[in-house]
């Protein structure tokens, strides 16, 4: 793999936090999200996936941090709004999602 371009490695590792986030290993998604981001930091997706991760680990302040700073510079993206109303939707962390998505994205959602 180091012999792949930043970018290439960069979009590996983002892939691999995604498939330890959908296996229920958030622990693991954050250091490769971190990765992917270290190699390319224009990433979008990764900065919105990094709220997520933090949000499903119960880490608040960080995840609200990350949704601020992503939607600070990409705007508010409607898959990770998508992805907040499905952690309300499920349980996860549901009233902590709804603010955040009131706080980063114009409102929260159904309950």
């Amino acid at each position: 793999m180091a012999s792949l371009p930043a970018e290439r490695r960069a979009e590996v590792r983002h892939n691999m936090a995604r498939r330890y986030f959908e296996g229920g290993f958030y622990a693991e998604a954050l250091p490769e999200v971190s990765r992917a981001l270290e190699l390319d930091p224009g990433l979008r997706e990764a900065y919105f996936d990094t709220g997520a991760f933090h949000l499903a680990l119960g880490d608040i302040d960080e995840a609200d941090m990350a949704y601020g700073e992503a939607v600070k510079h990409y705007g508010p993206d409607p898959g990770a709004r998508g992805l907040l109303e499905q952690f309300v939707r499920e349980g996860v962390e549901p009233d902590r999602a709804r603010r955040i998505l009131a706080d980063h994205f114009g409102g929260a959602t159904a309950r």
